[in-house]
């Protein structure tokens, strides 16, 4: 089937003037990059659907945070709506969990460009290019016909001459929701495909008989697109009716968003390719590594192996800030060793001066000390107290974070601000490493009071 050719820009969780990271004692350069990162990410958005000229822009879910009530957050949007009004570029925007519809309608002077899915009487948007329909989207996985029978058997028949819209199904997740279930009926496990990883280029065809059977039955026509919204990563499902499509947060929150974020050129050719191409927008880049710590400690030979890790790394023209937390594991000997803290203090300015691109001055270094878990031995201390502490550490590390799942699903149903950012700390929740911190800070009390002769 021919379609309309056309170009589109989808987007997800901007998250406008929501804090990312945790940091205490950001360096003041670093700290006015972090604070201004989503509005800036957004800002990008903007300006590369403008620079591409595309059909239209579709923003699917946690465009802004209403919970945190951030009048800048509504001025940038405001400022973003309007600038693409100008350029003549439609806004198609999917309310999520954290931007509700009813926030959006409570927002004054919206302009003429905006439309808010799933808000019509119909449940479908239409796209029009030059008075013709190119597109079609709603937040369904199957879009209802709108021929009678007779007349869209016609336009079945006529398909290979007679462009046709390109249905779209706009769709974001609360919480953790098993793909599957979240794409039903339309991506069934039998189909052949397979699940695609997005990289910087994803390419599908779609099938020419697309949708025939569901025309047949009910008049109901599998969309030919989902734009996923609401994950954590860049993802992309091929399928033989589509491609689901998921571009990730537009700004990365954390150091388990690593890597480059950004949005997602979509890009629809008259014999029904896709083509989904990655476009970064995160001023702020994460970067999470585990190095093995040599045994016995060699600075030159751990700093070698952290250097290796930043040779991979390949930046992105508007990242201005990296941010790179560092699981530094091993034994306890070569563990203990790192207690030193100017042994840390010179480690992460030699990390510093390693980080070319952006200058050592933009970005920062954080040390996270492992020991391992066959490395923490009970029998070894003569000490009771610290015998107790050593086996109820050792019985919490295989601690599961679905252990706090129910509570934050719980959550959810009064108040989804809160619930989502629970989850986001659930999908960092690293057992070992609070264990290994815990460990850490324990065994300096111990030794620090057998050193003072202190009674415990």
């Amino acid at each position: 089937m021919a379609f309309a050719p056309l170009r589109f820009l989808h987007a997800a969780d901007a998250r406008l003037d929501q804090a990312i990271g945790e940091i205490p004692r950001l360096p003041p350069r670093l700290e006015s990059i972090v604070r201004d990162a989503t509005r800036a990410a957004f800002d990008r958005c903007v300006a590369l659907a403008i620079d591409h000229e595309v059909d239209f822009v579709l923003l699917a879910g946690n465009t802004f945070v209403e919970d945190d009530q951030s009048l800048s957050a509504r001025l940038s949007l405001l400022d973003g709506l309007e600038q693409l009004d100008r350029s003549g570029i439609g806004v198609l925007i999917l309310p999520g969990p954290l931007d509700p519809l009813e926030a959006w309608r409570r927002i004054p002077d919206l302009p003429e460009n905006v439309t808010l899915l799933g808000s019509g009487p119909k449940g479908v948007a239409p796209v029009k290019r030059d008075d013709k329909v190119v597109a079609r989207v709603g937040t369904e996985l199957f879009i209802p016909a709108r021929k009678k029978a007779r007349t869209l058997r016609d336009e079945l028949r006529s398909a290979s001459q007679r462009a046709v819209p390109f249905k779209i199904a706009a769709i974001t997740a609360a919480g953790e929701i098993d793909d599957t279930t979240l794409l039903g009926d339309w991506c069934p496990d039998s189909q052949p495909g397979g699940t695609a990883t997005a990289g910087d280029q994803d390419a599908g065809r779609l099938a020419p008989t697309q949708g025939t059977s569901h025309a047949a039955s009910g008049r109901r026509l599998p969309v030919d697109y989902v734009a996923l919204g609401g994950g954590t990563d860049r993802r992309t499902f091929a399928r033989r009716r589509g491609i689901a499509h998921d571009p990730g947060p537009m700004q990365g929150r954390g150091p388990d968003q690593s890597g480059p974020r950004g949005c997602t050129l979509v890009t629809v050719e008259q014999d029904g390719t896709v083509r989904c191409d990655f476009l970064p927008t995160a001023s702020v880049r994460w970067e999470r590594f585990r190095v093995g710590v040599p045994a016995p400690l060699d600075r030159a030979e751990l700093l070698a192996r952290c250097r290796a890790r930043l040779d991979e790394l390949r930046p992105e023209p508007c990242e201005n800030a990296w941010i790179f937390q560092w699981i530094l594991y091993g034994g306890r000997p070569a563990i203990d060793a790192l207690d030193d803290e100017s042994f840390r203090r010179q480690l992460r300015q030699d990390l510093a001066n390693a980080t070319a691109v952006p200058s050592g001055d933009d970005s920062m270094h954080q040390l996270v000390v492992e020991a391992d878990e066959d490395s923490v031995d009970v029998s070894v201390t003569d000490d009771p107290l610290q015998a107790d502490f050593l086996e109820a550490l050792s019985s919490c590390r295989h601690m599961s974070p679905e252990l706090f799942r129910a509570c934050v699903n719980e959550l959810r149903t009064t108040d989804a601000n809160w619930a989502s950012r629970l989850d986001e700390l659930l999908h960092d929740l690293n057992a070992q490493a609070i264990g290994a911190d815990a460990d850490q800070i324990g065994q300096q009390l111990f030794r620090a009071s057998s050193s003072q002769g202190a009674g415990r």
